[in-house]
């Protein structure tokens, strides 16, 4: 279950055996992203907002399910700080996956990328930065404008934003942009997989602000495409992008300008880099991703048979104890 409200309660109807017949099964909880993260975006990131979020994950979600699943070390950590010591063998860290297949084609993507030159009102000279994704506040987009405003304040490359999504965040997206970089930016809306491979292929940088990503699996296809990644240094995407194969900096307009002005001149470093973050995206082409998945899954049902529900139960209620916690917290597991 990937849901943190409304399915939560599922887990306690299941095992009431509610739904008719329906045998007692393993309940994983797939975690993808952080609801303190979630709250800090949408509501307020005020102490007492994620005092308040800690104890739902402690109180309400962790207990209801036999076992967690995350897609990143970043997004377990929210699970791992709710877990009691002794259950913390429960959550297991297995990362989302990439279309390598698709995105690691090579193919002619000069028609696309001279097209996008003369629709951003560049020359032929022009360095195109893209950012494909939602646009949401969670992905930290206004962060964007004032780093193009560095990066032309520098003078030696005209840069050209290309924003591929769509979301609520379009208007302030479009009104920051003018402001800050006026003219520079070029908005495409939402684009289908073929769109964004010649992107990818047409593209100079890859742009992602998003500190606090769950995962990423944008940044992770445009390393497939070999195209140069520049992120934060934190956040789930870190399962995969390093300082070798990427070009990781500071969550600031400088820190960004700095790292996107080296990956577009360092050829050197551009073509190791790359090599090695088509390799690195390989290790996580859905096919694999998915085996890892079914073992896991075969994994998760052997000790679920071999431990038993009522273990889990007794389990659930020696924990909370040790810790200090009211019984009735972890009546509904």
């Amino acid at each position: 279950m990937c849901d943190k409200f409304w399915l939560t309660y599922l887990p306690g109807t299941l095992r009431r055996q509610w739904l008719g017949n329906l045998p007692v099964p393993a309940i994983v909880g797939l975690t993808c992203e952080r609801l303190d993260d979630m709250t800090a975006f949408h509501l307020s990131s005020s102490e007492l907002c994620r005092w308040l979020c800690g104890l739902y994950m402690k109180k309400i979600y962790v207990p209801r399910f036999d076992f967690h699943i995350a897609v990143s070390d970043y997004t377990a950590a929210e699970v791992r700080r709710a877990l009691p010591a002794g259950m913390q063998n429960r959550l297991y860290v297995e990362p989302m996956g990439v279309d390598y297949e698709r995105f690691s084609r090579g193919q002619d993507c000069r028609e696309t990328r001279a097209e996008l030159l003369r629709q951003a009102g560049a020359d032929s000279n022009g360095v195109l930065l893209l950012y494909a994704g939602r646009l949401g506040q969670e992905k930290n987009l206004l962060l964007l404008p004032p780093i193009l405003q560095r990066l032309q304040s520098r003078g030696k490359f005209d840069f050209r934003m290309i924003v591929a999504g769509a979301g609520p965040m379009l208007s302030e997206l479009r009104d920051a942009f003018e402001e800050y970089a006026p003219g520079r930016a070029l908005f495409l809306g939402q684009c289908d997989a073929e769109r964004l491979c010649k992107l990818y292929g047409a593209a100079d940088a890859f742009v992602h602000p998003n500190g606090h990503e769950p995962f990423g699996i944008a940044p992770l296809e445009a390393m497939s495409a070999g195209l140069p990644m520049v992120a934060p240094a934190s956040g789930g995407l870190l399962t995969y992008a390093n300082r070798q194969n990427a070009w990781l900096a500071e969550s600031t307009p400088e820190g960004f300008a700095a790292a996107i002005q080296d990956a577009v001149s360092d050829a050197a470093a551009r073509r190791e880099k790359t090599a090695r973050a088509r390799k690195t995206a390989q290790g996580f082409s859905w096919d694999r991703v998915t085996d890892r998945y079914f073992h896991l899954y075969d994994l998760l049902h052997t000790r679920f048979q071999n431990e038993g529900i009522g273990k889990w139960h007794l389990r659930w209620k020696k924990e909370a104890q040790e810790v200090g916690a009211d019984e009735q917290d972890y009546a509904a597991a």
